[in-house]
């Protein structure tokens, strides 16, 4: 319960510091690669 948890806050963080940097290539690789069908707009 907590992983699910910390991966959604991670991904949510990440998505948002993506956004906010111009969509940087990868910031980390496990955030991206974290659920292979994540809703995810390139």
């Amino acid at each position: 319960r907590e992983k699910a948890e910390a991966i959604r806050r991670a991904r949510k963080a990440a998505k948002k510091t993506a956004q906010r940097e111009g969509l940087l290539p990868m910031p980390k690789k496990k955030v991206f690669a974290a659920k292979p069908g994540a809703p995810s707009r390139a």
